[in-house]
This record gives structure tokens, C-alpha cells and sequence, in this order.
């Protein structure tokens, strides 16, 4: 497998300028962004559970437990960690974002940053919109049960956010790999300083180092980011924007080429997708708070952003039934959707604040043709993404300054017993071998002989791979062939569980039908909810004594 040929094949010399002149810059200016006091002043993570919610709190801040640690929380920021365990079924970003500001607002009472006139929700809310109405808010979603990155959550305690990357960064006074939370906030970082005033809401396992400048001009309520791309059928599994006057745009959620082209005869071959995150008023904010009042007092009922919110602001009546029937939403609530939605904006165009020209409504920020959108929410892109290390392109470069490393990939490097050709080894030991095209993070390897593969968190004495990925492996004898995921789980009484797929399945599909993956021991929920029954102490305690077995067998072996 070679990621540069299939990614940068067509790029010309005059793209690789651009990319050099754009994405470097903004890459050195989110390195060092934290330091230069540069970042969000209340960061909220949003969790699936409690723990989470309690880890993410410690991770991120100082020791008063409330401010940014300065490892990618700037020092000056508010960190308010939530878990949306609360909220009954799934509430979608829609909901999830206003359930998790108010969670954000009882955190901030109850820590006494702010001080309401008593419990009630809707007070706390009020007097929490009034603390962060002029600083810049950005909200990362870790929630969900990470079904795409099965097995790797399960090894990091049912967090798809805390899987570790290549890089390191220093937290809670030890030096260990960045997470794929932390890659996030560190990227979005510079967005801040143009977005006080705003809520900005991002994934936490997406990455977007951008090539344009992306300040924000504050002239719409909504600011979707978007990336221009070609127009092909890649573009069924994003949102597309179609831009309009005074950048507006509208967006319609997840269209065939076909469907794009019957509504928008004339759209040209390259248009814009949304990556995701948005950012919007408070002006805004407050309003769709206020129309949804019922659903957060009874922690009920699932509504998200692009369809719910974007989709039906920016369309008429007609197109919206339309769209939803394609989804198999009927036409009575769609209207309901779509009035309740339009009922929320009634005015807000016509009155600006202060004397001020009023905002449009829908606009879009664009990121750039060569801006790099790591996706780390499913295994094939996970792996993509991070063999893109070990490539010699420009993109390759780029990702390798955004997690610290050296621009320059490493040649043909012979050390000791350990032959090492365009591979990356980031707080690792290799013992003897020869790697080709890996990337190797916090891992202890006596003897490998691996290609195009990934090696995070593991021990293992001797290692055979090519095209694979092993993650948080005890092991004495590994052999790998390519597409294969191994993974170890460590239980307090069931010891060492090896789980095993494969790197294009699709994980969600295997929980939702809730099957055995070849010969594995549990189903991917089988395994969530064994792991979810034990404290992460014992959990660490059993691996770290399977870590001392295999480490005295190495020791064993080198005395022969």
C-alpha cells in the first residue's frame, strides 16, 4: 500500500506550493497557539458517560481542575467537561448541544463561576448565556459509542476520543501520545479569536487543518465550514452547500450526484461540502433553546443540525416535505419540522444589535481546496490518516508538523539491529528488524519485520506484519497480514482478550446486528458492556501485569 500515489497522483507543482504556503502556516500558528494564549475561553467536551466526562476534566486542565492545562487548552480557558448520560435515547447534535450547554451552565453553578438566583434550569441557563455571551465557546461532541472504531474503544475504556495518535504532548505532568480529542481542540484553536460572541460546535474525532483563512466576519448567524471538492458521488455521504449572494449558501444533506444535479441544473463540477463544524450567534442559539424547552425539561427527543435546522431554514416548504420523504419522514411532521424551525428565525434577519447592520442567516466559511480533513471516526480512515505519516508528499509533510514531528521523513536509517525505512518511531524501543512505511507509538518490540503498518501501545516480543494495525498489544508472537486489525482488551477476570477485524469492515453494521466478528470471543456490545462493568484502575492493573510476563520473557530471551 502506498497513500501518496492514491492521494496525491494528480496533484500538480503549483497545488504542493499551496499547500505549503497555506496549510504549513496555519499548522505552525495551531502549534504553538496554546502557549501564545491564542484558543477558546470556555471549552466544553461533551461524553457519553460520567467517567469520560471526569477523565476529559482532568486531562485537559491545571491543577485547580477548571482551567486549560496549556498542552492544547490555552491556561486562561474554562474547561467544562459534561457527560449527556442524562438525556433519555439519543438526542442527535441538535439537541445534544443545547443539553449539553445547560449541563455546561450547572457545572459552571456548581464550581461557582457563575452564581444564578436559584436551581432552576432555565435561570441557570440564562445566567450561564450571560457569563459566555461575549467570549468565544467551542464545543467538542465526543458522545457515542464509537461502533465504527471497533474494537479500538473498547481498549481505551469505550472512548473513541481517547484513542492515541502519533505525537506527544505533556498532561497531567507526564508526557504520553495525543489523543484524537486532543488533535482536535489543538487544530481549532486559532478559530477562536474572530468567534467571540459565538458558539462553535466541532467533532472530536475530525481534524481540519485548513488553508485559507478562515476568520469569521460575524455577517451570518450560521457559519458552516466547507471544503471545495469535485462533484462525484463521494459527495452522497456529506452535506453539500450551494453558494449563494453575500456569502450565502443553502445546504442539502446527503444527495446523489444525480438528485444534486435534477435540483441544481446549472451547479458547475466543483462545489463545497460541509466538514462538519458550524459555528452560530447567540442571538440564534437562545432562540432554538427556546423552542425546544419541552424536549430539554423531559431529556427527550432526537434532532440534528444539518437536517433539522440548516436543511430547513434554507429551503421552502415544498423542497423540505420532499427531502424528508427521500428519508422516510413523512410529509406532517416534516411541515411541523419545517414551520417550528422557520418560527424560530421569524425577525431575526430584520434586527441588528446596537445600531448594527442586521446578520444574514446561512452562510459558509471557506477552508480551501488543499486543506488536509482527517477523519478518525472509522478504522479504514484511521488508518489512512495516520499511515499518511510515512508518505514523501506534501500532505504527508503537512500532517507530520501538525503532530510535531520532523517536516523530512526519515530515509533508510540503520541503528543497532533495527533497519528502518520511511518510518516513523515516536517513544518506542525496537529491538531488531526492519520496518518499512510504520508508524510505531509508545510501543516495545523486540524483533519485527512489518510494512505499511501501524504499531500504538503495545509489547510484543516478536512481530510479523504487513498492511495491519495493532493497538495496546501484550503479546510473546504476532503474525499480521494485511487488512488486519488486532486488538487486546484487559479485564480483571477475564484476563487478556484478543479481538481481531478487519480494517475496511464496517463496525457499525457488526454491533448493530450485534454479531461475532470471525472468531472473536464477544460481539463488539458483548464488549462495550463487559468493559463498562469494571473501574479503569483494574483494568490497568491487569494489563500491566500481562506487560510484566511478556517483559520478563524478552529479558528471558536476551540472556540465552
Amino acid at each position: 500500500m502506498n497513500i501518496e500515489d492514491t492521494k496525491m497522483k494528480d496533484t500538480s507543482a503549483r497545488e504542493d506550493t499551496a499547500i505549503q504556503d497555506g496549510v504549513l502556516v496555519n499548522v505552525e500558528a495551531m502549534l504553538s497557539a496554546s502557549e501564545r494564549g491564542v484558543g477558546p475561553d470556555i471549552v466544553i467536551v461533551v461524553s457519553s458517560s460520567p467517567d469520560g466526562a471526569d477523565f476529559w476534566q482532568n486531562r485537559l486542565t491545571s491543577s485547580d481542575g477548571i482551567h486549560g492545562s496549556g498542552a492544547v487548552v490555552k491556561a486562561a480557558a474554562i474547561v467544562l467537561s459534561v457527560s449527556e448520560s442524562n438525556w433519555h435515547g439519543p438526542a442527535g447534535n441538535g439537541l445534544g448541544t443545547i443539553n449539553a450547554f445547560y449541563s455546561a451552565g450547572r457545572m459552571a453553578a456548581e464550581t461557582g463561576i457563575v452564581s444564578p438566583g436559584d436551581d432552576g434550569l432555565d435561570d441557570v441557563f440564562r445566567v450561564f448565556s450571560e457569563f459566555v455571551r461575549r467570549k468565544s465557546v467551542f464545543m467538542f461532541h465526543t458522545a457515542g459509542k464509537g461502533t465504527r472504531l471497533s474494537p479500538l474503544t473498547a481498549a481505551e475504556y469505550n472512548s473513541k476520543s481517547r484513542i492515541k495518535l502519533p505525537g506527544m504532548i505533556k498532561a497531567e505532568e507526564v508526557s504520553s501520545p495525543i489523543t484524537v480529542l486532543e488533535a482536535a481542540i489543538r487544530a481549532a484553536a486559532i478559530y477562536a479569536p474572530s468567534r467571540e460572541g459565538r458558539l462553535s460546535v466541532f467533532w472530536g474525532d475530525q481534524v481540519l487543518l485548513n488553508e485559507l483563512d478562515v476568520s469569521a466576519d460575524s455577517r451570518h448567524h450560521v457559519e458552516i465550514f466547507a471544503q471545495p471538492i469535485r462533484l462525484d458521488e463521494n459527495i452522497k455521504s456529506y452535506g453539500i452547500l450551494i453558494p449563494g449572494e453575500d456569502g450565502d449558501c443553502l445546504l442539502r444533506e446527503k444527495l446523489s450526484v444525480s438528485r444534486v444535479r435534477e435540483m441544481f441544473p446549472g451547479l458547475p463540477d466543483k462545489v463545497y461540502r460541509s466538514v462538519g463544524s458550524f459555528s452560530l450567534s447567540f442571538e440564534l442559539f437562545e432562540r432554538l433553546v427556546a423552542s425546544e424547552h419541552r424536549a430539554v425539561m423531559s431529556l427527550e427527543g432526537a434532532l440534528n443540525t444539518d437536517n433539522d435546522w440548516w436543511q430547513a431554514i434554507t429551503s421552502t416548504l415544498e423542497e423540505y416535505i420532499d427531502l424528508s420523504s427521500k428519508k422516510g419522514i413523512s410529509a406532517d411532521p416534516a411541515e411541523k419540522r419545517w414551520r417550528k424551525t422557520h418560527k424560530v428565525i421569524e425577525g431575526l434577519n430584520s434586527t441588528g444589535e446596537n445600531g448594527c447592520e442586521a446578520k444574514r442567516m446561512v452562510g459558509f466559511k471557506n477552508t480551501g481546496e488543499n486543506s488536509l480533513w482527517m477523519d478518525y471516526g472509522r478504522n479504514s480512515c484511521l488508518f489512512e490518516n495516520i499511515l499518511l505519516l510515512t508518505g514523501t508528499g506534501p500532505r504527508s509533510r503537512q500532517a507530520r508538523m501538525f503532530f510535531g514531528l520532523d517536516g523530512d521523513l526519515p530515509g533508510d536509517v540503520s541503528c543497532g539491529k533495527i533497519k528502518s525505512e520511511h518510518s516513523v518511531i515516536i517513544d518506542s524501543r525496537v529491538g531488531s528488524g526492519k520496518l518499512k512505511n510504520c508508524v510505531v507509538v509508545s510501543s516495545d518490540i523486540g524483533e519485527v519485520n512489518a510494512e505499511d503498518s501501524i504499531i500504538i501501545g503495545s509489547d510484543i516480543i516478536k512481530l510479523n506484519s504487513s498492511g495491519a494495525l495493532c493497538y495496546n498489544v501484550a503479546s510473546s508472537l504476532e503474525e499480521l497480514e494485511s487488512g488486519d486489525i488486532l486488538v487486546n482488551i484487559f479485564h480483571p477476570e477475564t484476563g487478556r482478550i484478543v479481538m481481531r477485524t478487519d480494517i475496511a469492515r464496517d463496525g457499525q453494521v457488526d454491533w448493530k446486528n450485534n454479531v461475532k466478528v470471525g472468531e472473536n470471543r464477544f460481539s463488539w456490545p458483548e464488549l462495550a458492556k463487559l468493559i463498562g462493568s469494571v473501574s479503569e484502575e483494574d483494568i490497568r492493573k491487569t494489563r500491566d501485569i500481562a506487560l510484566k510476563t511478556i517483559q520478563k520473557e524478552k529479558k528471558g530471551k536476551r540472556n540465552e
